[in-house]
């Protein structure tokens, strides 16, 4: 569950990753815009689409790919923050 004061932070229209709590990392803004969203860690997107979708790494990183990174959702899509950098392409493996 999202604490009240993460909730307390968020733009009116930032958008939250249902199933995903557990995968927040804090709250940003991107410029031009001055309305906070969530900060989602790729990572622990993927480990939780494996343990509790019961997918595996393929499936997992496919999902991800089409459904969440995929997806623009308005002024309030969430930043999606991945820290593994291969050949300047992220590489979206579990942490």
């Amino acid at each position: 569950m999202i604490s009240e004061l993460i909730l307390s932070e968020l733009s009116d229209c930032a958008v939250i990753l249902e199933g995903y709590d557990d995968c927040i990392i804090g709250i940003g803004s991107i410029f031009p815009h001055t309305h906070s969203v969530l900060i989602y860690d790729v990572g622990k997107i993927i480990n939780s689409l494996m343990e509790k979708d019961g997918m595996d790494d393929e499936e997992a990183h496919e999902f991800y790919a089409f459904n969440i990174a995929g997806a623009y959702m308005g002024d309030g899509t969430p930043i999606l923050q991945s820290d593994k950098i291969v050949d300047g392409d992220i590489e979206m493996q579990p942490l």
